[in-house]
């Protein structure tokens, strides 16, 4: 068997040199279970090299790969609307003050935003008292005055 040829650099976009088809000796057996793992890997090569010169025959400008198509550039919106159409942005009904759950939870976050800005700044002392600052007391909830 003669020694295969040197390994060729290749660019990118570049096909590989092609390789001429080579039909196997009559005494070579032709069932590939029979064939070693290099025999099999060199035949399906072969068979690869030569469809890609049949397409190449076929296609002559098909040597390159195709073109990446790029992303269109973004359309100016505005800040509150998203690239689907939807709204982007806080949902004021979650804000909403409706039940007594809601005045609990938004006195909750308020004690602790307060308490966070008097523990950054030192006074442990405010820091530490639960609901004393007089802004949560005004977290009521709104009376609907034709429901009563």
């Amino acid at each position: 068997m003669p020694p295969p040829p040197p390994p060729q650099t290749m660019t990118p976009y570049q096909s590989p040199p092609p390789v001429a088809p080579q039909t196997p000796p009559a005494s070579m057996p032709v069932d590939p279970s029979t064939l070693s793992v290099e025999e099999q890997a060199r035949m399906f090569r072969e068979m690869m090299a030569q469809q890609q010169q049949q397409q190449q025959q076929q296609q002559p400008g098909a040597a390159y790969p195709p073109a990446v198509p790029q992303a269109a550039p973004p359309t100016p919106r505005g800040p509150t609307v998203g690239v689907d159409g939807r709204r982007v942005g806080r949902n004021r009904d979650a804000d909403a003050v409706v039940t007594t759950a809601d005045v609990y939870f938004a006195q909750l976050k308020r004690d602790s935003s307060i308490r966070n800005i008097y523990r950054s700044s030192g006074d442990e002392e405010k820091a530490n008292a639960v609901f004393e600052d007089p802004g949560i007391e005004e977290i009521k909830i709104h009376v609907n005055p034709y429901i009563e």
